[in-house]
């Protein structure tokens, strides 16, 4: 394999940027919990703008980028009101509600009516984490088709890959064929192959694991 080989299938990572001013809640405690009966009747944003010691602005921004849990369900709206839920949780990132991954139209390899295959970077999630609902390779490609005017924006995730793998990431464009290829992948018709590079001589054993990945 020459470096050109290399350079096209091991591209450079896209990681977390390094945060600027690491957030931090003034206690940790208050970051999971039952809903004060005092706030069951306010939003989300004003509970978050408490406990996180913010202004309501930036609470609002911080759930609408998905730090908010309630009842172990993903919260994005800012006016959601807590009643009519017992929990809470708060997941906030280390490096704030930076919006900064967009996927590139041109790692689409494949699409039609019914499929789009991208080629996922490595170090982004296939889908949302549970303190950032925006810089995901899923949510990124519904912008992406928003943006040039697709009437139905949705995509069904048919797979993930680990964050830390790049490679092709099938997703589907209509429930029809969400259904059709997920009974593929279940039924094991489809078949996965990864690539790895490494230096120096592999260890004896069958399976081993990689202190230091690159």
């Amino acid at each position: 394999m020459n470096a050109d080989q290399v350079e096209r299938l091991f591209d450079p990572p896209w990681p977390d940027p390094v945060p600027e001013r690491p957030f931090q809640p003034f206690a940790e405690l208050w970051l999971a919990g039952p809903v004060p009966p005092h706030f069951r009747n306010e939003t989300v944003t004003k509970l978050a703008a408490r406990l996180m010691r913010v202004s309501e602005a930036e609470a609002a921004d911080l759930v609408a980028f998905g730090v908010v849990w309630l009842d172990d369900r993903l919260c994005l709206d800012p006016d959601q009101t807590l009643s009519g839920h017992s929990r809470f949780r708060l997941n906030p990132p280390v490096y704030g509600p930076r919006r900064f991954y967009e996927p590139d139209p041109a790692r689409i390899v494949w699409e039609d009516e019914d499929l789009l295959i991208y080629h996922k970077e490595s170090v982004r999630p296939s889908q949302g984490v549970p303190h950032d609902a925006y810089n995901n390779v899923l949510a990124g490609l519904g912008r992406l088709l928003a943006a040039r005017g697709d009437q139905d924006c949705r995509l069904w995730l048919l797979h993930r890959l680990d964050a830390d793998t790049s490679g092709l990431l099938m997703l589907a464009k209509n429930q029809r064929a969400a259904g059709s290829l997920g009974k593929a992948f279940q039924n094991g018709l489809v078949a996965k192959e990864y690539l790895a590079l490494g230096l120096g001589r592999p260890p004896r054993e069958k399976e081993f694991s990689v202190q230091a990945p690159i």
